[in-house]
């Protein structure tokens, strides 16, 4: 036995099949479709129930560090990476712990140092893009993670332990060892004993008095607590049984006294024997709530989009309009430079200059005619900018068209647009039907109707 069987054994051991993980976890079916097409493309070959065993282990054991925070690289990263035989895996399990804790809500001290010391660390991590997508992901879906996680003790039968025999079917290495001893002077199981005890202090961070509590209360009966305690004292080398003497008799008195009860939140979330499923129901709602929030944000991201769209249009043909208009402008009044100057040039030459207007004078109009300034008139009262724009734009044209070019022309069509502007802008009035004076002044108003005046 090594610390690392003997740390799983206590805080989680796993489960055998991944279909485990999946039943009402949101959470858990997220990273499993992940792994289903992060595991080919890195070459990964480790069945997903190990991985997923591993990410919950390794998020259980960092509120059960007596040291928190501290060589989490050699600790941690290269224990992994020893344990699953493969660096990528190594990489993999972490970068999804580390994705997984910097999401959750209310992190623990223990959390808050080993994130501390682990994300410079993601630099080197292989998997860091995976990682970094998880977590993105998991932010964006509002996704709940365990708070606190929880563990899943083996029995106590389970956990190793030291105890002396006489007779006994020995392997090779206990034969060994037994010469050795032997020869060497030393007591019988003395290798033994020295396995189980750097595998305890190890995972009780030298014996640490805080982190045996917290090991203990992981079983709930007086008798499988008070066994935990009896295999922990059977590895305490010489030197340190007489400084832990008064903790363990306190430890056990309490326990026997029925005054040793759970002090915190990660004591209250063990995965039992008769743990019941929560109703599929459940999760189906939490699954439709997660999409139908998704979906509202979509289509409130859509309707902005649209409406930017809509509004970049309305301005766009609002800028095309002005420029016709101003185009048209532009050419009726170069219009009338050159007809001015062919008639400077007909005056020099003394030759008589016979207009348009004159002939359309003398012609009667066989159809509705109207002038100018009733059209012009018309649109400032009725025509909204935009309208007015086309109008504008339209009168240019005939007025070049006809060689109405005069600057009384011009005049009154570049009035158009800025009296339907001034008539658009918001206008406030008072409207006081029964007053009959109003009288303001710093210190006082007065209001006075007409019969008060005719008192």
């Amino acid at each position: 036995m090594n610390a690392s069987e003997l740390s799983r054994q206590l805080l989680f051991y796993g489960y055998d099949e991944v279909t485990d993980y999946l039943k009402n976890s949101p959470l858990n079916r997220y990273i499993y479709k992940k792994f289903l097409n992060v595991l080919p493309q890195c070459e990964i070959d480790i069945p997903m129930v190990r991985l997923f065993n591993e990410i919950y282990y390794q998020c259980v054991r960092v509120n059960y560090d007596g040291n928190p925070g501290v060589d989490i690289e050699r600790r941690y990263l290269a224990e992994e990476e020893h344990w699953l035989q493969s660096k990528r895996a190594a990489d993999l399990v972490f970068g999804v712990v580390w994705a997984v804790l910097k999401v959750k809500r209310g992190q623990t001290f223990h959390e808050d140092c080993f994130l501390t010391q682990l994300t410079p660390l993601m630099g080197s991590n292989e998997m860091s893009d995976v990682a970094h997508t998880i977590h993105s992901e998991l932010r964006y879906m509002g996704m709940d993670v365990p708070n606190p996680f929880p563990t899943m003790t083996c029995p106590i039968d389970g956990i190793p332990k030291f105890e002396f025999v006489k007779d006994r079917t020995r392997s090779l290495d206990d034969m060994i060892n037994a010469s050795v001893e032997k020869n060497l002077g030393l007591e019988a199981q003395f290798f033994e004993l020295q396995e189980h005890a750097r595998a305890w202090i190890e995972v009780t961070s030298n014996y640490s008095h805080d982190v045996i509590e917290k090991l203990v209360r992981l079983y709930d009966w007086a008798e499988e607590q008070l066994e935990l305690i009896d295999r922990i004292q059977k590895t305490l080398p010489r030197e340190e049984i007489i400084k832990h003497d008064g903790f363990f008799k306190n430890l056990v008195s309490r326990i026997k006294t029925g005054n040793f009860e759970p002090e915190d939140a990660l004591t209250s979330q063990r995965i039992k024997k008769d743990y019941r499923e929560p109703d599929e129901q459940q999760d189906l709602e939490y699954n439709m709530a997660l999409y139908r929030a998704s979906c509202g944000e979509e289509i409130d991201v859509v309707d902005g989009l649209k409406k930017e769209r809509d509004s970049l249009k309305t301005q766009l043909a609002d800028l095309q309009k002005n420029h016709e208009m101003e185009m048209a402008k532009l050419e009726a009044k170069y219009k009338a430079e050159i007809e001015k100057i062919r008639k400077e040039r007909n005056a020099l030459a003394h030759e008589p200059v016979v207009t348009k207007q004159s002939a359309d004078v003398e012609a009667k109009p066989k159809e509705l005619t109207l002038s100018l300034s009733e059209v012009a008139t018309f649109v400032m009262e009725r025509f909204s900018r935009a309208g007015a724009n086309e109008v504008c734009t339209m009168l240019y044209g005939k007025a070049s068209e006809h060689g109405f070019l005069g600057e009384d022309t011009f005049k009154v069509i570049d009035g158009i647009v800025p009296s339907v502007i001034e008539r658009e802008k918001p206008h406030q009035t008072i409207d006081i039907p029964q007053a009959g004076q109003v009288n303001i002044n710093p210190q006082q108003v007065i209001n006075q109707t007409k019969e008060e005046d005719k008192q």
